[in-house]
Formats: structure tokens, sequence, C-alpha cells
């Protein structure tokens, strides 16, 4: 049975409920009104199976004080926690964006250097919570949120942690279990180094779109998980670069000995990686989830003319009947330029075109980045960028 919660009510006589924006495993989300500071927030209201128990009530009131206390830009910060009436509740920030999970089933995979960029700041949320003595224990692309500015945040700190005190031991293991170390499936203690295996699966998935692990097999049997083996991310996307892919293996290994000994130590390897991304393209790649699809519309002086190319991902222009996008006219070379879809940019590469490729008048030399409403020229056929809103 779920929890209603109806619009326009005031909830724990200070809340006033807008309206329902998710439902999870454990509570359903609502956003609302802070009546006495005016601010908009999040009220997670857990199901009624987690809120009957008195073990789990008591727990999660321990882990939300935990969580409280916690500062950091890239955690989701917790501001109240109490019981309703039967219904216990904690009160977070509220965070306009989508999560990690949406935004790959939206948009795709991340260009390696995105996926490394957010994997840095979930790894300086890790820091702050791990210093406190708090592990997560749930760290998964759908506990990672995508703010419009493109910073990363993690929820959830602290739940999934009171969650485990009500799971008898001869339980099935509930959660992700795609997710989990090998000492997370097993039921050992977890440590940091748990969340950092973690934190690779989920940096694995943001670079190929996959989990390395099925959910079937690892609960078969999961004390024998330690002996499972990943393929590497590179045999799915070989787009990624070895210091990345050295990053995530190392990660995910079973001996959480031999993984990063803190979330501190990766992010410096993973900012050494950034540090070697042309700058351009780190630019990028940075500035957040990039629209639903982009445009190339074809122009005359500079007006639309009806006529557009959607662009979801890599494209080639060219008069080649192999180009992606082919425009058959004799002022364009054969394999003329290549357009990728980066964040909030587009990126245009030039192939060696024999008279060049032209942003808003200008020459490209290699590449540019694109934004909405910029004119492309290719040989004498000019395209004007345009995107979703």
């Amino acid at each position: 049975m779920r929890v209603a919660q109806p619009a326009n009510m005031l909830f724990a006589g200070r809340y006033s409920v807008l309206g329902k924006v998710g439902v999870g495993g454990m509570a359903e989300v609502y956003k609302a009104q802070d009546m006495n500071l005016g601010r908009f927030v999040a009220i997670k209201v857990m199901l009624p199976q987690y809120a009957a128990n008195s073990q789990f009530v008591m727990r999660f009131r321990n882990e939300a004080r935990s969580a409280a206390a916690l500062n950091s830009p890239h955690i989701v910060s917790v501001y109240d926690s109490g019981q309703n009436g039967n219904q216990c509740y904690i009160v977070m920030e509220f965070v306009e964006g989508i999560n990690l999970r949406e935004s790959l089933r939206k948009h795709g995979t991340f260009q390696p250097a995105r996926a490394a960029t957010i994997a840095s700041q979930v790894c300086l949320a890790l820091a702050e919570a791990h210093g406190h003595n708090v592990v997560h224990s749930d760290i998964k692309s759908s506990n990672i949120m995508m703010m419009r500015s493109g910073d990363a945040k993690v929820m959830d700190f602290g739940i999934a942690q009171a969650r485990r005190s009500i799971i008898p031991d001869n339980s099935p293991v509930i959660g992700t279990v795609q997710y989990m170390s090998p000492e997370q499936l097993a039921g050992g203690t977890l440590t940091p180094a748990s969340d950092i295996y973690s934190l690779g699966i989920t940096l694995y998935e943001m670079c190929t779109g996959k989990l390395p692990f099925d959910a079937a097999s690892l609960l078969q049997n999961p004390k024998q998980a330690a002996s499972r083996s990943a393929m590497p991310p590179t045999k799915l996307n070989p787009a990624i670069p070895v210091p990345l892919e050295q990053i995530i293996m190392r990660c995910m290994q079973d001996n959480p000995q031999q993984r990063y000994l803190s979330a501190i130590k990766m992010k410096r390897d993973l900012d050494s990686y950034l540090s070697t991304v042309d700058k351009a393209e780190l630019e990028a790649v940075s500035t957040g989830v990039g629209p639903e699809f982009w445009a190339l519309v074809f122009a005359r002086e500079g007006q639309q003319k009806g006529n557009a190319v959607r662009v979801t991902g890599p494209a080639t222009i060219g008069r080649s009947p192999q180009a992606d996008i082919q425009i058959p006219v004799n002022s364009i070379s054969k394999m003329h330029a290549r357009v990728t879809p980066q964040g909030t940019f587009l990126l245009v590469e030039d192939l060696g075109s024999s008279n060049g490729t032209l942003l808003n008048g200008m020459p490209i030399h290699e590449r540019a980045l694109c934004r909405q409403g910029d004119i492309l020229t290719i040989g004498d056929t000019r395209l004007i960028v345009a995107c979703s809103k």
C-alpha cells in the first residue's frame, strides 16, 4: 500500500505539499514548501512496512542525524526528519535535475571526460561522508542527481544503512545488486572501499551504457561473487582512454585492499586524467546535460528553409554516400566534417576538407564548439545549429 499525500496539504504542521515527484523501493517523494523558511524541499515518506518497524525507525533517525552533519556541494542536504502520525519521513534539499540513470536512458553514454568529471565530484561527496564515518552503501546511477548547472549531487546517505538494520540474516540480498561489492553481497562489513567499488560500477555504466554483471547470476550465489571478473569497458566502448579504464578496473577489484584506499586518492587519479583532456573538449562536456537532440537546419542568407537533419550522436557530413549526413553538392568534400553532441555544445571537426568549414563566418581549425543559433558553412551550404528546448 502506497502512502498518499494530497497536494496542498500541510505535512507535519510545517510543509505545504505541492505534489508527488517520485516513488522508490523505500519511500514516496514529494515536493513541498517549508512554510517556516519559505524554501522548496523534498520530503521522503517511508513506506508503511518500514515506518511500522521500530528498529528501522530508531536506526533511521540515527542515520538521518549523521547525514545531516555532512556538508558538501555534492551531497543533497538533509534538513529534518521525524514521524508524522505513523509516517516516518526525511526532509531534504530539493534538487532541480535528473538522476544519472535517467540521463543515460535519455541521452546515451557520457563522453569519457564528462563521466570522469562526475565521478570526481562524487569522490568529494564520499570523502566528506567517510570522514564522518558514514558509508553510503547504495551508490548507483539513480542515487546521483545531475543539476542544471552540470554538477552532481549524491542522495540518500544513511537511508540504505538504516534499511540494512532490519534485513534478517537469512533474507535474500535487498538492493541493486549489480552495484554491490562482493563483501556487501556476502553480507560482510561495509567500509569506504565498498562505496568506491560501487562508484567504479557506476563509472563503468556511464562510459559503456551497461552494467558489468547480471543481477540474476549474482543472486544465485552471493558468497561466490568475489570470483567474478568484469569485461574491460574498452571492449564495449573503445573510445574510453586507457588511464580511465585503469581507474575503473582498480575500483572494481574484488579485494577491498586492492581498490583505492580513499575517495581522495581516486579523485587524484581522475583529475590527473582530466588534466590531459583537450581544454575545449573538457569545457564542452563539463557544462551540463545537453538537449534531447541537435538539428542542422538548411538555410539561405541566414534564414531557415525548413529542411533539417537531426543529430543524436557522432555523425559525418559530406558528399559521399558513406557520410551519415549526405549533401550532394560539388563544393562539399566527400567526407567534409564531423559533428558530435558534447554536453550543452555541439562539437564540429573539419576532416581536412578542400575548402574548409566555417563557424559564423570564421574558418574552423580542426574543431570548434557550437551553440544553438550558430551558423555552419559547409562548402557553400549554410546550416543553422538548433536543438530541442
